[in-house]
């Protein structure tokens, strides 16, 4: 796995499924077990919820 975009000496763990940008365990959101940035992840969150109703 690639280094995180934010902070190089850390491995990821994922990438953001949106941007697809490697992130670490300090800088990633996890939601309903999958991975964003920290810019994508209120994104995710309302993917989330849509997919609820």
């Amino acid at each position: 796995m690639d280094p995180c975009i934010v902070h190089p000496g850390a491995p990821a763990v994922g990438r953001c499924q949106i941007c697809r940008q490697p992130v670490c365990g300090g800088c990633h959101v996890l939601i309903s077990n999958r991975v964003f940035c920290r810019s994508h992840g209120a994104k995710g969150y309302k993917m989330q919820q849509k997919m609820a109703l």
